[in-house]
C-alpha cells in the first residue's frame, strides 16, 4: 500500500467504516505477526565477574 492509500484507509476507519477497520486490523496483524509469534528469549545466568564500580569483566575474555 502507498502512503496515500494508508491514510485514506485510516481515515475511513476513524470515520466508522467497519470494512476499513477490518482491513487496518488485518494489515497490522500481518505486519506484527512475526513479532507476536516469536517466543521470548530464555533468561540466561550472568557469568561475568564484577571487578569495580560499573565495570564487569566478561567471562569470554573480550572475545
Amino acid at each position: 500500500m502507498y502512503d496515500d492509500q494508508i491514510e485514506d484507509l485510516l481515515q475511513r476507519a476513524a470515520d466508522g467504516d467497519a470494512e476499513a477497520q477490518a482491513r487496518v486490523d488485518a494489515w497490522i496483524a500481518e505486519a506484527l505477526g512475526p513479532v507476536c509469534t516469536t517466543a521470548p528469549l530464555e533468561p540466561t545466568e550472568r557469568t561475568g565477574e564484577v571487578v569495580g564500580y560499573d565495570r564487569l569483566e566478561c567471562c569470554c575474555m573480550g572475545t
